[in-house]
C-alpha cells in the first residue's frame, strides 16, 4: 500500500538526527514542520479495564490474572484471576505487578545510572519472559522498552541499532523476549498471552529503575504488542518499527485500529515491504524508508536517527 503525500520519506542512509523529531508534549507529535495533535478524546493511561474470558481478549485490552507469591530479584510475580469473566484494573502508570515501583527522585534515578543486566526471567501468566536492561549514565528517567518480531528475537538488526542509539542518547533500554521464544517456539502465542506477559514486563521494568516516561514499541508483532499495551502500561509514546499493517497479500485484513491509541507514535515501515505502510493520523507520525523491506535492515542506522529523537525528545 502506498504511503500518502503526507507520509515523510527518508532517504536511504541520509536521515540526519533530529529530522524525524516527534515531541510528545501536550499530546502532540512533531515531524520537522508537520505537527499531528491528539484527539480530544484521547484514552488516559491507567483507565483501562481488562475484562478476562477464557481464552479471548479484545485487542487493547489485557488479561491480568492474580496471585500472591513471594517476588525475588528477576522473578515478577504475574496477577492471575481466581473467577474467570470477572473484570480487573490492567496495570495503571506506576503500579508495578509484583515489584514494587520505584518512586521517581533524583537519587533514584542517580543510584540505577550504569546498571545493567542480562538473561533476567520474569514469571508471567505463560511461562518466563527473559529481559535485558542497560541504563546509561547520563540517565534521567526516560525508558524504552522493545519487543522482537513473531519468529524472530531482540538481536534483530533494526531493534539493536535502535538500542545503541537510543543508550547513546542517555535514555535506558529495555530488550524483551515473549514466553514462547524463551520456550523454544516460532509460532507465536495468541494475543491476548503476548499481552499479558508483556505488561508483566512492564511491571518488572517499573520495580527496577525509576521511570518518568516510558516508551513503548518493537518491530513487526512486537509493535502490534506496544499499540495494544500502551495504555493499559502507562507508556507516553509508541514506537512501532515495521508495524504490520496487513498479512502480505490480504490488505483487506487491515491492522490499522491497533495504531489508534490515542498516544504519539512513531511508525517506521519500508517502502517495500509487502506487509504494507499504514497511513499518517492524527497521532501517527509515519516515516517509510525507500527500498527497504520489512526486515528494515538495509539501513539500520537512518532506522535509528528516526527513532532517537522520537524517543528523547
Amino acid at each position: 500500500m502506498a504511503a500518502k503525500a503526507a507520509v515523510t520519506k527518508a532517504a536511504a542512509g541520509k536521515v540526519a538526527p533530529g529530522k524525524a523529531a516527534a515531541k510528545a508534549a501536550a499530546g502532540t507529535v512533531a515531524a520537522g514542520s508537520k505537527t499531528a495533535r491528539t484527539t480530544a478524546g484521547k484514552a488516559t493511561a491507567g483507565k483501562v479495564a481488562a475484562k478476562v474470558t477464557p481464552g479471548k481478549v479484545t485487542p487493547g485490552k489485557v488479561a491480568a490474572k492474580a496471585t500472591a507469591g513471594k517476588v525475588t530479584p528477576g522473578k515478577a510475580t504475574a496477577a492471575r484471576a481466581t473467577v474467570g469473566g470477572a473484570a480487573v484494573n490492567a496495570p495503571s502508570a506506576g503500579t508495578a505487578v509484583g515489584l514494587s515501583p520505584v518512586r521517581v527522585t533524583a537519587a533514584a534515578i542517580k543510584a540505577v545510572r550504569g546498571l545493567s543486566l542480562a538473561g533476567q526471567e520474569v514469571e508471567t501468566p505463560y511461562g518466563p519472559a527473559r529481559y535485558s536492561l542497560d541504563v546509561p549514565g547520563a540517565y534521567s528517567g526516560t525508558l524504552l522498552v522493545l519487543g522482537h518480531g513473531a519468529g524472530g528475537g531482540v538481536d534483530a538488526v533494526d531493534l539493536v541499532a535502535v538500542r545503541d542509539a537510543v543508550l547513546g542518547a542517555g535514555a535506558a533500554v529495555a530488550m524483551v523476549t515473549q514466553p514462547y521464544r524463551v520456550a523454544g517456539r516460532r509460532a507465536p502465542a495468541p494475543a491476548n498471552q503476548l499481552d499479558a506477559a508483556w505488561l508483566t514486563v512492564i511491571a518488572e521494568m517499573r520495580g527496577r529503575v525509576p521511570v518518568k516516561n516510558l516508551i513503548v514499541g518493537g518491530r513487526s508483532s512486537g509493535a502490534r504488542v506496544a499499540c495494544r499495551t500502551a495504555v493499559a502500561g502507562g507508556a507516553a509514546r509508541i514506537l512501532a518499527l515495521a508495524f504490520p499493517l496487513h498479512p502480505p497479500g490480504r490488505p483487506e485484513r487491515s491492522r490499522a485500529d491497533e495504531l489508534n491509541t490515542g498516544l504519539p507514535t512513531l511508525v517506521i515501515n519500508g517502502g517495500a515491504d509487502p506487509f504494507g505502510v499504514p497511513e499518517p493520523g492524527p497521532t501517527v507520525l509515519v516515516e517509510v524508508l525507500p527500498g527497504e523491506t520489512h526486515a528494515l535492515s538495509k539501513t539500520p542506522g537512518a532506522v535509528a536517527a528516526l527513532a532517537v529523537p522520537f524517543v528523547t525528545t
